[in-house]
């Protein structure tokens, strides 16, 4: 289905890099969001997480991280969807992925549901 590719271009500099990879994802969400702003559009982030999050729980580091990505919501007043506790609900987690990351068309339609409903709910205020 999916294999990796080892052989994409500029990936072993990126798997080399040392550092504050959270630090480096909110810079770029910062970026992005700028971005957003100067072309007079609404920034909006959803997360899902991985499979093995789900079971039991995400390890310690991705607390952390899930923690600073929360804080950096909140202090930037960002409209956010976290899937984690929404597929923690469902009955069978495997049901929506296909793999350990990608997720299945009944993973896809629930998100897609949440997102209509975000921008609904976003454009009605």
């Amino acid at each position: 289905m999916f294999s990796r590719n080892p052989n994409i271009p500029g990936m072993d500099k990126i798997m080399g890099e040392r550092g504050d990879r959270v630090g480096f994802n909110l810079e770029a969400i910062e970026k992005m969001k700028a971005i957003a702003t100067e072309n007079e559009s609404q920034f909006m982030m959803v997360l899902t997480p991985l499979k093995r999050e789900m079971n039991p729980e995400p390890r310690d580091y991705e607390k952390v991280a899930r923690k600073r990505l929360q804080d950096w919501v909140d202090t930037n007043h960002v409209e956010f969807i976290d899937f984690l506790p929404i597929f923690a609900k469902q009955e069978n987690i495997d049901t929506l992925y296909r793999d350990h990351i990608h997720l299945s068309p009944l993973g896809e339609q629930l998100v897609s549901e949440h997102i209509s409903e975000l921008i609904i709910n976003s454009t009605n205020q």
